[in-house]
């Protein structure tokens, strides 16, 4: 089932795009808007995988939309269904997938749909060869001195040394190493299973650090830490449940 939302400020257009999605069973409307703040809300609240979107809406027109979508980087299809024709080359540069102008035409709309699950079963695709090499990279739960990290179409051997920190930020697990950011579609868990116990620590819900790359331990509030990585900016929590712990493993007495 693809998760779509519909935005556009008026009601009879969201109305009609809700019901020709609706004779689809591959696509389910999870939410609609009718301007373009209450839908980046929706985005970020909903995670959809299809906005069909509307151009000129109040407070936020469907163009800065895209542009906000772009910036976070939020992986989503934009499709623009409007009355005006003289945006299509702006939306095909801000990645639309497609620009439907109204009044919407069936046939033409049913391309668009065949267009998007053509999309999302070649993603598919290419999630399971992702998936398959790593796998064969590294053995699940088998603790592993290196992992393969993908990055821009890309993917990057990196050793566990070189690994300072992993994180949950804006619901992505992000990984800051030697060679730069990474961002993974494993879960935190699942990361922590296949690096040396010895040397990594997930000392928060949020946060594993590597222990051999802390700079400093500052005493918090009700008998917590926090943690300052070698360059790194930002201070990392040490949460009450796993204080004894780190002691331990950091000899704190």
């Amino acid at each position: 089932m693809i998760k779509c939302i519909v935005v556009d400020d008026e009601k009879p257009a969201r109305d009609e795009l809700k019901y020709l999605l609706d004779q689809h069973k591959d696509f389910q409307v999870v939410g609609e808007a009718e301007n373009g703040v209450d839908a980046m809300n929706l985005i970020l609240t909903l995670s959809p995988e299809v906005v069909f979107c509307d151009i000129s809406m109040p407070l936020l027109n469907g163009i800065d939309l895209a542009k906000k979508i772009l910036n976070k980087r939020i992986d989503t299809y934009l499709v623009y269904v409007t009355a005006y024709d003289e945006y299509a080359i702006k939306a095909f540069e801000l990645n639309a997938v497609d620009y439907l102008l109204k009044p919407l035409k069936e046939e033409r709309f049913l391309t668009t749909l065949a267009k998007i699950k053509g999309l999302k079963d070649h993603e598919q695709l290419n999630m399971n060869k992702v998936d398959k090499f790593l796998n064969e990279f590294s053995i699940p739960h088998e603790r592993k001195n290196h992992l393969c990290l993908y990055k821009d179409g890309l993917l990057y051997p990196v050793k566990s040394n070189e690994i300072l920190c992993i994180y949950i930020e804006d619901k992505t697990v992000k990984i800051d190493t030697l060679k730069g950011q990474f961002e993974c579609y494993k879960s935190l868990s699942e990361i922590e299973n296949i690096l040396p116990e010895n040397d990594f620590f997930k000392c928060h819900r949020s946060y594993i650090i590597n222990l051999n790359y802390i700079e400093s331990i500052i005493p918090w509030f009700n008998r917590t830490y926090r943690v300052k990585l070698k360059g790194l900016e930002k201070e990392i929590p040490v949460s009450r449940s796993q204080t004894t712990e780190f002691k331990n493993k950091m000899q704190i007495l």
